[in-house]
């Protein structure tokens, strides 16, 4: 498992590395889902594939491509019980030591700034945490469904109905 990079010297030589990690490498990961909450299985089943390529292209532009595709387990905010959450992601960093206001054209990529040591897991759980959705749910019914406002009788219409036979 390879955690940081010089990714100057990465994009020069286009490397790439690809690596399938369980949800217990991201540990900042793990605690906005709630995982320590989480049995031992339904923990287990969550991982992390990430891939990173390095670009170099002419006139000293380096690049590095990043994909991510996360299999995650979250509480639903609706029934409180364990809902999959899928995430496929993938950017385009120019690497760069210039601030990037400075640089012009970046709706394309992102700019990233050159580092000798870069944290490649803790770029993979930035781009995670901020692709989480804010409030988790089931993509389809939830199993507790009496929690949706309005379905409860209202408990002042049998109050007046007791008025009304009295």
């Amino acid at each position: 498992m390879i955690t940081h990079i010089d990714n100057l010297a990465f994009a020069k030589k286009n490397d790439v590395i690809e690596e399938v990690l369980p949800i217990t490498h991201f540990v900042r990961l793990a605690q906005l889902l709630g995982h320590e909450q989480m049995d031992a299985a339904a923990s287990a089943n969550n991982t992390v594939t990430y891939k990173l390529l390095g670009e170099s292209k002419g006139l000293a532009q380096y690049y590095l491509a990043l994909e991510i595709r996360a299999q995650l387990t979250a509480n639903c905010q609706r029934c409180l019980n364990p809902a999959p959450i899928e995430i496929d992601l993938a950017f385009h960093y120019l690497l760069s030591d210039v601030d990037a206001q400075y640089v012009e054209a970046l709706d394309e990529v992102d700019l990233l700034n050159i580092e000798p040591l870069m944290d490649v897991l803790l770029l993979v759980e930035d781009e995670l945490i901020a692709a989480l959705p804010i409030a988790p749910t089931h993509t389809d019914i939830c199993t507790l469904q009496n929690n949706i406002s309005g379905d409860k009788p209202n408990p002042f219409a049998a109050l007046k109905n007791l008025l009304k036979t009295n």
